[in-house]
């Protein structure tokens, strides 16, 4: 089946990421950032690809946030490569919070328990997820239920 969203979580040397029909988990994994740029090379060109963006607070930022930035950079341009400029988006873990009705001091434990509630009726494997796979499926799951109907996938109606 053709993942219809890939929710990303960049990091500094290694990205999460996971595929998301709207109702099933079709592909998941961390890998290297190389690695990570040569799957997003074959994903089909009628994905959306949707990356948790890096958001200044004000506060100082150091060598890993530069380097998270810098990757986010490089698979975002891929990503558009590969399935177009109107199917690659960005959402801040604000984002996120927001739909899962989780408070601005929540973290990654809050996120994970929220995604847990909001899909127990889809049949997940939560066992088989890992911390960032976590924050790659908020983003998905998000931008599925606040984004898709104003983004809408290549071939698909605004209905489907």
């Amino acid at each position: 089946m053709t993942p219809l969203v890939i929710g990303i979580d960049p990091g500094t040397k290694q990205s999460a990421y996971v595929e998301w029909d709207g109702n099933f988990i079709t592909g998941v994994g961390t890998k290297p950032n190389l690695e990570v740029l040569r799957y997003l090379r074959t994903i089909d060109r009628r994905a959306c690809v949707v990356f948790e963006s890096v958001v200044s607070y004000g506060a100082p930022i150091g060598h890993d946030v530069l380097q998270t930035v810098f990757w986010t950079g490089r698979l975002f341009q891929v990503a558009r490569d590969t399935v177009g400029p109107t199917q690659v988006s960005r959402l801040p873990r604000r984002a996120v919070k927001k739909h899962l009705q989780l408070g601005p001091g929540s973290g990654d434990k809050d996120v994970k328990a929220a995604l847990i509630r909001t899909l127990e009726r889809n049949p997940i494997e939560w066992n088989d997820l890992r911390s960032h796979q976590f924050a790659a499926l908020g983003i998905a799951v998000t931008w599925w239920n606040t984004e898709r109907e104003r983004q809408p996938l290549k071939g698909r109606t605004k209905a489907a």
